[in-house]
């Protein structure tokens, strides 16, 4: 596995260091955030409702949205038998512009075939972590295992202390194919009899119910699911990036 800076280094090294290379990426111009997210009030999005973000007084203008991405492309032995496919989790600015190089940052990447439950639960638990402190704006005083840092340690002296100058940052687009929102995201598989995680579409029903059927009289289109009958879906396991249970930033926060 290889790995890059956790996301909210790369976030307070930018911020601190190259200021201008920060504002182009995260900021989209003076206004930039404060329009997208009045934008978003202005539609409704539901992704608003009861957001913990929308708690603080400045969340308009000092909270910037990211994207994460996650891709697995073959590269080894490519068109051949034993095929070998590396995974890669990258977050930018949802206001970034130009090259991929330039404007995604690099989590970490890991061979598909190296892949266990409990090492991507432990990767993951360690981004989220990071997220997290994005989030609070502030250095936490906790490791990503819930240990307090010792008296007197270099994290301890700055818990608490601005990440990047009062920004904040929050999870707000995850990009991915179909076939990585079914198997690294565990949400419905773009095959299966009801293959939306939005609507109630099936194959299985009248042809108006059908996934594939875009008319006027298109059931599904008026039987979009809400926030709560989507966390109330039956599902064997959610991602940690989805589950508000394992998000928690304490009794009140989540991502």
């Amino acid at each position: 596995m290889c790995s890059s800076d956790l996301p909210h280094q790369t976030f307070a090294h930018l911020y601190h260091e190259h200021r201008e290379i920060f504002d182009e990426l995260f900021l989209g111009g003076p206004t930039g955030v404060e329009q997208f997210w009045r934008g978003v009030v202005k539609r409704r999005d539901p992704r608003l409702a009861r957001h913990p973000m929308c708690s603080k007084p400045d969340w308009i203008t000092r909270t910037i949205p990211l994207s994460i991405h996650g891709d697995a492309v073959p590269c080894v032995q490519v068109g051949k038998h034993a095929t070998k496919s590396f995974d890669t989790i990258s977050f930018q600015g949802m206001f970034s512009e130009g090259p991929t190089l330039w404007v995604k940052h690099l989590i970490f990447g890991i061979f598909e075939h190296c892949k266990t439950p409990d090492t991507m639960d432990k990767v993951w638990q360690l981004i989220v972590w990071s997220l997290k402190i994005m989030f609070e704006g502030v250095y936490l005083d906790r490791d990503h295992e819930g240990n307090a840092y010792p008296p007197g340690s270099s994290e301890a002296m700055v818990a608490g202390t601005p990440l990047a100058g009062g920004f904040r940052a929050v999870l707000y687009s995850i990009k991915g194919d179909l076939d990585y929102f079914a198997k690294c995201l565990f949400l419905r598989n773009f095959k299966a009899v009801q293959p939306c995680d939005f609507c109630p579409c099936s194959t299985h029903q009248h042809h108006t119910m059908w996934p594939n059927y875009f008319e006027d009289d298109a059931g599904w289109k008026s039987q979009l699911f809400t926030p709560a009958q989507w966390r109330e879906l039956d599902r064997p396991r959610l991602h940690v990036l989805l589950d508000r249970k394992s998000t928690r930033l304490n009794s009140s926060h989540q991502i």
